[in-house]
């Protein structure tokens, strides 16, 4: 799986996704400068609950409290699942149709402009069954300890809430029994950034 070893049929579409804190926005981002398209299922998600009445509407109607006058309310939604399995699951089983979706048209416009490499930037890539739409996919893994560092720096948590935050979701087993490429980020953002690179070139244009 670690070979980097592709073979090419037709537009490249790469599936990236890891826990919290591993790195792949940087993966993300040295993508985008070698040429990728890259697409964010967050920044979809995002991009949605203001375009799309339908989640709006599906949004409101699994979660009244966290919706006021119908109108969902991003952060609390995400302060309700926060530490509540099943709230999480109950979101994802509203959100991931329509972010899905939405990715796919995405990737089919971009393949059919110029054949450019897409990236996928995804944390749930299987949960959302978005992994069928890739050639690849990659796992960023880092230490719990380390991503723990980078979550609380980046979002502002406690060591608790991100220990929280961390222990919701799968562990390296999970990501080692799906992934074709385990990129392991546990260096400096310099050393990180080239593996990446060298990834990255075997897929590119």
């Amino acid at each position: 799986a670690c070979g980097f070893h592709v073979e090419r049929l037709g537009p490249v579409v790469l599936g990236v996704t890891g826990r919290s804190g591993s790195g792949k926005s940087l993966l993300a981002a040295e993508a985008e400068a070698l040429g990728f398209a890259v697409i964010s299922a967050d920044r979809v998600y995002a991009e949605l609950l203001l375009e799309s009445a339908g989640l709006r509407q599906a949004l409101a109607q699994a979660f009244p409290e966290q919706a006021p006058d119908g109108v969902p309310d991003r952060r609390a939604l995400a302060q309700a699942v926060f530490s509540d399995s099943g709230a999480r699951r109950r979101l994802n089983a509203v959100t991931h149709p329509f972010v899905a979706r939405e990715i796919r048209r995405r990737i089919d416009r971009l393949c059919s402009q110029d054949g450019r490499a897409v990236l996928l930037d995804v944390p749930l890539l299987f949960e959302s069954g978005l992994d069928r739409a890739c050639t690849a996919t990659c796992a960023v893994l880092a230490p719990p300890e380390v991503s723990c560092r980078r979550i609380i720096l980046r979002d502002g948590l406690t060591p608790e809430q991100a220990r929280l935050r961390l222990s919701a979701q799968p562990g390296d087993g999970f990501y080692r029994a799906r992934c074709d490429v385990l990129l392991q980020n546990d260096g400096d953002a310099r050393d990180f950034a080239q593996k990446a690179r060298d990834f990255l070139k075997k897929y590119g244009k």
